[in-house]
């Protein structure tokens, strides 16, 4: 199965009330950086959040972290993604 933009953008979007949300294994390599950073607008309930072998590249924002409610994440098995853990601000129960 594969992830194009125009659907990332949609599911995002509408991802209000989402709690969990798991795409393993979803090809997701044609989603560019400037669309991962609309990570940072799912919803705030969101609770786990697993993106495992999904061939995301580019650089993530650290912003993902600082969820209120995440407390799952799986970026496992994406070898061209990159991004740093913030230094600070670890109160998130992540």
């Amino acid at each position: 199965m594969e992830l194009n933009p125009f659907t990332w953008k949609k599911l995002i979007h509408n991802a209000t009330k989402l709690g969990e949300l798991y795409l393993d294994y979803v090809d997701m390599s044609s989603i560019r950086e400037s669309s991962l950073s609309m990570l940072k607008n799912l919803s705030s309930s969101l609770v786990s959040l697993s993106l495992s072998s999904t061939r995301l590249q580019g650089n993530l924002s650290s912003d993902i972290l600082s969820l209120p409610t995440l407390r799952r994440l799986d970026l496992s098995s994406n070898d061209d993604l990159s991004g740093q853990l913030p230094k600070s601000n670890w109160s998130t129960p992540l």
